[in-house]
């Protein structure tokens, strides 16, 4: 069987873990017995234009192997205009180039599966349209919660439900947004971990308690709610610490937050992470939390699950659906008070978390061989009627 996984967005030089997730599940894929290739149009910022003639960083079509995974990107930079439909053009020209490349190689997807649809669209209609080739869509994005997709767009999504072959959505809140689009049936597959990858000895400090948190430093992530609530709770007890994983626009603003609530010493920012190093934070953390406004799922929070760690999440749908008694703790969406005494309650209750079951259970759900197997069960049926 042969798969064509069509991202909307991928690692790129600017970004080295855009996407991991992406990345990830093909290799689970591969792993299954299926054939997956990578398709992605890299629009690039023509800011990077000098620093690519200098560092001879190349554009136009280009292949990688990454772990048993072959990589076809078409890289352009985004000149303006840069009109969502223009960018949905451009995005078409790389794919169709990649698929031309493909077929000079022999290889013809069965089945093409776009994660996410903007803006990946319009590609994956045009090559559906002219080669006839079936496709599956999963979507991940946040933008429907945050009602950030313009009409354009949201045409875009319904020609594209209504030539799929079958919609899965990664948690239950966004298959809701999703069925505003269209009357198939929209299944849920949440999204996986690779579990053994995650899985190292832990290596907490007996003398002191520690928070992680890792994502992007934007206001969507929502680390000036949890700076606020944590200081809340800890202002002066450097018993008490918060790391933070990730970079972004708001790293000088939340440091100033830091400063000006007193709690400097008791914060740490620890800059982008390689995933090495996030595994190597969370086995070293107490317990994981993130205060996102916005979440569609949320892989770090079964990645902390994966390593045995009690989570905190907002109550928002995809993280609040991960959480049971055994595994955490939900606080209202944008509330510090409500934060601040979830983080005082999982501080003084963290013995009655068992590391072992959290590990166990969440292997159950979200490793990556449960997951290949359900898309795999997908494929065929998509097979079998084509």
């Amino acid at each position: 069987m042969k798969v064509l996984m069509v991202p909307s967005w991928y690692s790129s030089i600017e970004n080295p873990t855009l996407g991991s997730f992406f990345r990830e599940q093909a290799i689970a894929l591969i792993e299954e017995g299926v054939d997956v290739k990578i398709a992605y149009t890299e629009l690039r910022n023509p800011k990077f234009i000098f620093r690519d003639i200098k560092h001879g960083n190349k554009i136009g079509l280009q292949k990688s192997y990454d772990n048993k995974l072959d990589v076809y990107r078409d890289i352009q930079y985004n000149i303006p205009p840069r009109m969502t439909s223009l960018m949905s053009f451009r995005f078409y020209l790389g794919i169709k180039k990649i698929i031309t490349k493909l077929a000079s190689e022999n290889w013809k997807p069965d089945i093409i599966h776009v994660q996410s649809f903007f803006p990946a669209a319009v590609a994956v209609i045009k090559i559906h349209q002219q080669f006839g080739i079936p496709f599956i869509i999963t979507e991940h994005s946040t933008g429907f919660s945050k009602k950030s997709f313009n009409n354009y767009q949201l045409s875009l999504l319904k020609k594209l439900l209504y030539y799929s072959s079958q919609i899965i959505s990664v948690g239950e809140g966004l298959k809701t947004e999703l069925e505003v689009f269209t009357s198939k049936e929209i299944i849920i597959i949440p999204n996986m971990v690779d579990c053994k990858f995650f899985h190292r000895e832990a290596v907490t400090s007996p003398e002191k308690f520690i928070f992680f948190s890792l994502g992007y430093l934007t206001y969507k992530k929502g680390f000036d709610i949890l700076i606020n609530a944590f200081a809340h709770s800890f202002e002066g007890d450097e018993n008490v610490q918060l790391n933070i994983g990730g970079d972004g626009d708001e790293l000088h603003n939340l440091k100033k937050l830091c400063k000006d609530l007193g709690i400097e010493r008791q914060v740490n920012f620890l800059g982008s992470l390689e995933r090495t190093q996030v595994v190597e934070q969370m086995n070293m953390c107490n317990a994981f939390v993130l205060a996102s406004r916005h979440e569609t799922f949320g892989v770090v929070f079964i990645e902390a699950l994966a390593c045995g760690k009690p989570i905190i999440v907002p109550n928002i749908s995809g993280p609040k659906e991960i959480v049971d008694l055994n595994n955490g703790l939900v606080f209202e969406r944008e509330n510090i008070l409500d934060l601040s005494e979830k983080l005082q309650i999982m501080k003084d209750n963290i013995d009655y978390y068992n590391s072992n079951l959290i590990r166990e259970l969440c292997y159950k759900k979200y490793d990556s061989s449960t997951f290949a197997k359900k898309v795999c069960r997908e494929y065929k049926n998509i097979l079998l009627l084509k």
